[in-house]
């Protein structure tokens, strides 16, 4: 404690949102209600405390002698590739978007196609027959040139109108987290002529990794790059630029954090009602927003449009199930053909981008208001001095759930597709690489209970469970084929949740929800379908 209290303001500030507003833990070595220059929001269990997205734990001295065990669990894999993000959609470009925003325009072929047959006819036969009639086809070496050179320099003018007309255009996403609000952009911008062209850093800003749908983008040959690709900027005196070649175009990526505002840009009230979430939610922005979406782990609810004041009525059904096939949120982002632009107000690749550096966000136990715009202003400049005035905002909300009745795992580890040939053991296995994750152990388990694990063995063909010291087969051998009752070992949930993992068979894909739950046992489970995992009884 004494060591935080030593941190300098701006120290703590830093290590404060990295706790909050990235799920972290941070351990501290001293008895529970120790005081802390952190304002904790909610006792979570005898040793941890909520701040934000993240935990306080206090660890009593064992953290100082070296005892580690059931204080620090795995975190979950950041890579957008790993299930169960959005791959059911798969990953967006913002370039399409963002290239229709800044008025780049492809010449339509049906002008282009008048124009070649055009010029053809006229300095082929139209040309020669009316100087035929005049008996002076002499002329032709005088009138062939004059019109090739009239039709190119029409051309040019043209092309270079085409060009002169593009500006920047943003993409940004505005997140209101539980202590402070991230702006994160995508700019695009371009030279008619060639130039190094760029966007000017806000104090706090820095330049961020370039998006993989992007890159492919621009590494099509019929994609729309100028000769440079996205992420090549060159972040430097307080601004990030890249060097284009004449009609070339770029995205820049940066992203800054400040204070949270007093007044978020949703209020979000939703409460437990069964195994839904049901409530209201406010918009608090000065804006008129489209396309809301409001989501909770596997759950996700659509708005049209919601004004400026305006509250409605939201349901969210089953948030904490976690689903093996499609993602709720990802189809409701996702609507129609992300790579052609559109009318509306969203891009879903700059969203997309931001939430997976932002995976806690997903976890069923952090509800978001998502909400799109054309009015607000992109938050940078272009190195000209240039305001950022065409693009779309998704303002963002996230808040914490407390009084949930789910109890939805978080995914760890592990996903592949690949299938495995029938005559090589294990047989039937569609998915080789186990799943791995965590699932909170419900909060009416009192002391003494028994916690049970559901699982279906239709679709899972192997399961697994960490008792503290190593992986314990689950017996899914001996499963008949149906529902299978598993009683955990007390080491399984000693230190709050149960590590699983599960090899799942080719059915997986037709069951709608084979994820193994969690639960505590009912007088429904005793007799000889309950197995008990490991030695413990």
């Amino acid at each position: 404690a004494e060591d935080l209290e030593a941190l300098e303001p701006a120290h703590l500030e830093a290590l404060g949102r990295w706790i909050s507003d990235n799920g972290g833990i941070l351990l501290v070595d001293e008895e529970v209600g120790t005081v802390l220059p952190f304002e904790s929001e909610r006792q979570l269990s005898p040793t941890d405390v909520a701040f934000g997205l993240g935990t306080i734990r206090f660890t009593d001295g064992r953290a100082g002698s070296g005892n580690f065990d059931g204080l620090v669990q795995p975190s979950a894999s950041q890579s957008v590739d790993d299930f169960p993000w959005l791959n059911s959609m798969g990953s967006v470009p913002t370039t399409t978007q963002l290239a229709s925003d800044a008025g780049i325009r492809v010449p339509a072929i049906t002008g282009l196609v008048i124009t070649l047959l055009g010029y053809t006819i006229l300095v082929g036969p139209f040309l020669w027959l009316i100087l035929k009639r005049r008996r002076r086809e002499p002329a032709l070496w005088v009138a062939i040139p004059v019109i090739a050179l009239l039709a190119s320099l029409g051309i040019y003018v043209a092309g270079r109108q085409l060009r002169s007309t593009t500006q920047a255009a943003h993409a940004t996403v505005v997140a209101d987290l539980p202590t402070g609000r991230i702006v994160s952009t995508q700019v695009l911008v371009t030279s008619p002529n060639g130039s190094r062209e760029g966007i000017r850093l806000a104090e706090g800003w820095h330049a961020t990794p370039s998006s993989p749908a992007n890159q492919m983008m621009f590494e099509d040959p019929f994609g729309m790059g100028g000769g440079n690709v996205v992420g090549s900027g060159i972040e430097a005196d307080g601004e990030l630029t890249t060097r284009l070649d004449p009609g070339g175009i770029a995205v820049l990526s940066a992203e800054g954090s400040e204070a949270r505002p007093d007044q978020p840009s949703f209020a979000i009230d939703l409460r437990p009602d069964d195994t839904d979430l049901v409530g209201t939610i406010t918009n608090l922005t000065s804006y008129e927003l489209s396309n809301i979406i409001v989501t909770s782990g596997s759950a996700a609810a659509r708005l049209q449009t919601l004004g400026a004041g305006e509250s409605k009525d939201v349901t969210l059904r089953n948030p904490g199930v976690l689903r093996i096939q499609g993602d709720a949120f990802a189809e409701s982002l996702m609507r129609g053909d992300p790579w052609t632009p559109n009318d509306g107000d969203e891009n879903p690749g700059v969203l997309q981008d931001f939430l997976a550096r932002k995976r806690i966000l997903r976890n069923a136990d952090v509800v978001m208001a998502i909400g799109w715009t054309r009015q607000a202003d992109g938050p940078l400049e272009t190195t000209r001095g240039t305001p950022i005035t065409e693009g779309r905002t998704a303002f963002v909300t996230a808040a914490r759930l407390y009084d949930t009745t789910t109890t939805a795992p978080t995914f760890l580890r592990g996903y592949s597709s690949s299938v495995r040939p029938t005559d090589q053991p294990p047989a039937n296995v569609c998915v080789d690489i186990p799943l791995t994750w965590s699932t909170p152990v419900p909060e009416t388990a009192e002391p003494g209970a028994v916690v049970v694990m559901d699982v279906d063995s239709r679709a899972v063909a192997a399961l697994d469970v960490w008792n503290g010291t190593e992986w314990v087969p689950a017996g899914m051998a001996e499963a008949d084929g149906g529902r299978a009752v598993l009683a955990l070992p007390v080491e399984a949930y000693l230190d709050g949740p149960v590590y699983s993992r599960a090899t799942f068979s080719c059915e997986v894909w037709g069951i709608r929800d084979p994820m193994p739950t969690v639960r505590v046992a009912s007088a429904a489970d005793e007799g000889d379908s309950l197995k008990v995992i490991g030695a413990s009884s």
